[in-house]
Parts: C-alpha cells; sequence; structure tokens
C-alpha cells in the first residue's frame, strides 16, 4: 500500500513497513513526489503527474502522465525504489526477470555484489528469503519497458528515446509476498484474452519451409484415420507456403487461391490458420526497389535491411499507406476462412534499430503493436491470434496465444532451455493468453521408423548447454516424454509438428495420452531455486498433477530431487500404470515422473 507525508511517497506491506521509497527519474534527475500536488516539473521542462492507487490481483499501481514540451526528446523515464526496511538488495538475493528478455530466458539467478544495469524486459522479482517484491509494467505503453539494479536502487522504467508533443501514460504495478503467488497476481492484474488450450497440427518442424499441399493432405488424413480425429481443432500452415515474405500469396506448391486451401482444410475438419511475417519485406520484392517511404529508417535515413528469410526491409505500420495494404492483406485470409493467425518475427532487436516512424511521435513498443492491432482489426475478434516473438508487452490484449520460448527441436539442449523458458513466464499462462510452449514433438526411434526424421542439418556434439542449436544426438523417447510433461504442465497450447503419418501406433498413442491429460498450468515450485525446476505441480477439483523432473546426466533417486509433499501412490501419465511414490524411486538422465495423483 502506498503512503504519503512530507518526505514523499513510500510503499509499506500489508504491515504497514515501510519497503521503499520512490521517486521518479527522468534522464538521469531523480526526484521525490511531493506530498502535495503530485506532480514534478523537471529541470529541462517536461513535468510528470503521478497517480497511486490499486491494481486488480491485490497489487499497488502508480501511473505516470508525462507531459513533454515543444516535442524536446527524452531518452528515459523511470520508477526508482529506494529501500527502506528490507533486505532485496543484498547480494544473496534471488533475481527473475519477466517477460520476453535474454536474461528471462536465463532463469533465476543471485543478484550478486555488482550492478546488474540496464535490462530490457517487462518487470523483475527480486526474492529475498520467503519475501519477494515484484514490480513491472501494469499494461501496453508507447514505449520499451527496462529494469536496473543498482547497489542503493531498483528502477522499473521505459526507453523513450524520441521527441513527442503529446502526453503520454504509463503504469507500474508493484507489491510484495510470497514470489510465485505474486507473480501469478501479476498476470491477473495485467488481464488479457486467454483462450483455454488450443490444439492442432503444424508444418513446421517435421517439414520445414519445403512444406506442399499434398503434405498438408497426407497429414490431415493420417490424423483422421487415428485415434486423435477430432480432437485436434487448427491445421497451420507455417512458413514455405507464401511467394516472397511481404508478398503473402501462395506460391506454386500450394494451390492458387487461399480460399482453395482453407475450405480443403475445413472440409477435412479442421480450422484453418496461417503463419505470416508482418515486420518484414523481402529485398527483391517490387515495392522495396522505389517505395522507401513505406520502409523503417536507420540512422542514416535509409531503410533498414535485416536479416529474416534473406535480406528483408522493414514495413513502417504509422504509414498510412503501409497500414492500408496489410489491413487489406489479413482481411483477404480471414475472408478467405482462415482463423488461426501465427504472427512471427516482430522480435524487440529489429525496433531498436529504427531511427523514426512515419508518425514521428510514435513509440517502438506502440508501432510493433501496431502490427498486432491491424491484423486483431482485419481478422476481428473471434480469431486466434498467436503471437510468436512477438515482444510481451506489445502483444498484452491482442493475442490469444503467445509463444513463451525460443524454437524447439527434438534434442535435448532444446528441451532444457524451453524448460527454463517456459517455467519463467509460468505467471502469465490462462491469465494474459494461453501460454505456447511451441510444439509437442514425438518423433524418435521408438515412435517412427523414418529414416530421416529431421530436414537437414550439420551435425556437432552437444558441448554446452549455452550452445544448443540442433547439438548432440536426437532426442530419445525418455527425453521426449519429459518435454512433453513440461507442454502439458504448461496448461497452454498443444501443437504437434511431427509427422503423423510417419509415426508408429506408439508414437500416435503418445500423441493421445498427451491429449488426455489436459491439466491446468502448473507452477514451477522451486523456480527460484533450480534451473530448470525439478518439481512442478497443479490442483484443481481433488485431483492433482505432478512432475518431478531430473535434469542431470546421471539417475537420481525422488529423495534426491525433491522434499516436495507427495501422496504415496499416483499413476504414471505416460503408461496408465500405478506407482509408489516412495524416496528411492529413481529417476533416469534426463528422465521425468509425470503422474496423476
Amino acid at each position: 500500500m502506498w503512503q504519503w507525508n512530507e518526505q514523499g511517497l513510500f510503499l509499506c506491506d500489508h504491515t504497514d513497513r515501510r519497503l521503499w521509497r520512490v521517486e521518479i527519474e527522468a534522464d538521469g534527475e531523480s526526484r521525490p513526489l511531493p506530498p502535495g500536488p503530485k506532480s514534478i516539473t523537471f529541470a529541462r521542462g517536461f513535468r510528470v503527474e503521478a497517480q497511486a492507487g490499486d491494481a486488480a490481483g491485490r497489487l499497488n499501481a502508480l501511473r505516470l502522465t508525462l507531459h513533454p514540451t515543444g516535442g524536446q526528446p527524452i531518452e528515459r523515464l523511470a520508477v526508482v525504489f529506494k529501500p527502506e526496511e528490507n533486505d532485496f538488495l543484498r547480494p544473496e538475493t534471488r533475481l527473475l526477470v519477466l517477460g520476453d528478455s535474454v536474461m528471462a530466458g536465463q532463469g533465476a539467478c543471485a543478484l550478486g555484489s555488482e550492478a546488474r544495469g540496464h535490462v530490457p524486459c517487462m518487470g523483475c522479482v527480486l526474492k529475498a528469503g520467503a519475501e519477494a517484491f515484484l514490480a513491472g509494467v501494469g499494461g501496453a505503453a508507447s514505449d520499451f519497458a527496462f529494469a536496473r539494479i543498482d547497489s542503493d536502487s531498483l528502477s522499473l522504467g521505459f526507453d523513450i528515446g524520441r521527441g513527442t508533443s503529446r502526453a503520454e501514460g504509463y503504469t507500474v504495478f508493484c507489491g510484495s509476498g510470497e514470489a510465485l503467488e505474486l507473480m501469478e497476481r501479476y498476470g491477473e492484474a495485467l488481464g488479457g484474452r486467454p483462450s483455454g488450450r488450443p490444439t492442432g497440427w503444424n508444418s513446421w518442424d517435421y517439414y520445414a519451409g519445403s512444406i506442399r499441399m499434398e503434405d498438408i493432405r497426407a497429414e490431415m488424413a493420417a490424423i483422421n484415420d487415428s485415434p486423435l480425429k477430432g480432437r485436434l481443432q487448427y491445421i497451420c500452415i507455417d512458413m514455405g507456403w507464401e511467394n516472397m515474405w511481404g508478398d503473402w500469396r501462395p506460391n506454386r506448391k500450394f494451390p492458387d487461391s487461399l480460399e482453395d486451401i482453407a475450405s480443403e482444410i475445413r472440409r477435412a475438419g479442421f480450422e484453418p490458420g496461417i503463419w505470416t511475417a508482418p515486420l518484414q519485406a523481402g529485398s527483391y520484392l517490387p515495392l522495396v526497389r522505389h517505395r522507401r517511404d513505406l520502409f523503417c529508417p536507420g540512422p542514416q535515413g535509409e531503410p533498414i535491411i535485416a536479416e529474416g528469410n534473406g535480406s528483408c526491409l522493414l514495413w513502417d505500420p504509422t504509414h498510412p499507406e503501409t497500414a492500408r495494404m496489410l489491413y487489406d492483406t489479413y482481411k483477404a485470409m480471414r475472408d478467405a476462412g482462415f482463423s488461426l493467425f501465427k504472427v512471427d518475427y516482430i522480435y524487440r532487436n529489429y525496433f531498436d534499430r529504427m531511427a523514426g516512424f512515419a508518425d514521428a511521435g510514435a513509440g517502438r513498443a506502440a508501432t510493433a503493436r501496431r502490427f498486432l492491432e491491424i491484423v486483431r482489426g482485419a481478422a476481428g475478434e473471434e480469431a486466434h491470434i498467436l503471437s510468436c516473438g512477438v515482444p510481451y508487452q506489445s502483444a498484452l490484449g491482442l493475442a490469444d496465444s503467445a509463444r513463451v520460448s525460443t524454437d524447439i527441436h527434438n534434442f535435448w539442449g532444446h528441451i532444457r532451455n524451453a524448460a527454463v523458458q517456459v517455467s519463467a513466464s509460468f505467471w502469465a499462462g490462462g491469465k494474459v493468453w494461453a501460454n505456447d510452449p511451441d510444439f509437442a514433438l514425438t518423433r524418435c526411434s521408438a515412435t517412427t521408423d523414418d529414416p530421416f526424421p529431421n530436414p537437414p542439418y550439420n551435425r556437432r556434439p552437444l558441448e554446452s548447454l549455452a550452445d544448443f542449436w540442433l547439438a548432440g544426438p536426437e532426442a530419445s523417447l525418455t527425453e521426449l516424454r519429459t518435454w512433453l510433461a513440461v507442454v502439458s504442465l504448461t496448461g497452454g497450447s498443444v501443437f504437434f509438428s511431427d509427422s503423423i503419418a510417419r509415426l508408429n501406433a506408439g508414437g500416435i498413442d503418445l500423441c493421445r495420452r498427451l491429449l488426455d491429460v489436459a491439466c491446468p498450468p502448473a507452477r514451477p515450485l522451486d523456480l527460484f531455486e533450480s534451473t530448470p525446476p525439478r518439481l512442478w505441480q497443479v490442483e484443481e477439483n481433488g485431483r492433482r498433477w505432478t512432475g518431478i523432473f531430473n535434469w542431470e546426466n546421471a539417475p537420481h533417486r525422488l529423495e534426491e530431487i525433491t522434499s516436495g509433499s507427495l501422496q504415496s501412490a499416483a499413476q504414471n501419465v505416460w503408461t496408465g500404470e500405478s506407482i509408489a511414490l516412495n524416496p528411492s524411486l529413481e529417476i533416469p538422465p534426463h528422465g521425468c515422473l509425470f503422474a496423476k495423483e
């Protein structure tokens, strides 16, 4: 709760203990909030109004309104928390970054004695003993957020880096309590449009860019000839169907008409889904040659040339002509019958390179959000938008589901890496959107006789978990069951991406059992102690699902992995067998005990 006095603004816990003194910082000038009118005029002339109140989810909210002067450029605006009666900045405190950030993908770590510096993210959690503190953005804003931890303060702010003549609003949510509950409260406070558990099949992981319509037909037939019939909602055609990035017409591997593609998928009993990358335009697109005004410039004024599927330019969605073309593209897809839109490649690092937009006052986060706004406006409220790579804060309230990991492939390094990322975003699942952990993969030597289970790649050993991409041997059945347990405990999207037509009976049965589980989003109970977490758990209607993971290269007994509360008996999800959860039960290397109690 907030407390004002002659010294300024303080954030207190439920016992009225003063946790932090709160100041506002703009471009290096930090000022306390006065006890009278809650407004600060900074030395450079711009003014910031502050309104302290409550947010949903039993969190505190501080709403700031920035009033610039004469369009002058402003680099940063931040809320600064300076410790009063707390130990949150001690070196042994555990730090977890929230949102789509490189640090978020590394899991929880000790704060250490050195300053953490500037971290692009939605927010962060500091856990000191049994108590935690969270500070995060309170919704979509024009500019991307950051956290900065110094030896004597925590700042949560926004990288503005532009001039504007209009008022801008920014909100910060914060609160203290038990760490996992606090994070769930944050998800509740943000709100969104969660969509249950979307299910389907996607072409990418098995076929990659080689996908053809005849492959889609074969996979739909295989699904309908299996126990999976009627259980998958979407068939999503991923990258490889398009003529060129920026020219979203079917290529020669598909029928000429989007209507023909969508109607054939629907006749087979599925909802049609389609992948696009709306930010990029291939450098050979005719418009690129002479209409440079439609694209985002870099510091030298020329359009940015970035890497996508080859060299690409980046559309400026604030240009009215660009916005109209993008709208027409997605409206045509929706009118053709597509109902799921996988929106990809709107990465934060692209926007960091942009020097401006046709709308000179537009912020980078708002510009990233504009792409999803255009898709939503064209596709309508009933369509499902899967945000894949869009910065979290730009997707709030627009995405029905959102990817919370980098690409999964059937390799142990990918599985372990994705488990870290998925667990760090558990708080959003079922509250902000449906978390999408990427594909539920089952193919290995035990589930398919396919001599070429993967597209061609350069084989190399897995020498470091930090350098995992397509490294090491392809995953075993034990390792894939571990990944499927993570997918299930995420409680979000379940999209298969193997060739269903090439799975044997055991592979199909594994897919069926995953669909049978249907557990709600689980908590990674040791999120701040283990990376990846070793114990996930969720209870609903008297049932409890538990995942106990062994991420190590040697077998471990249950008692060596967790001291968590377990019942004496449970059912193995993958085999249906009853098992005794005694402390000496052994879990193999890279294995998981996934049980329903």
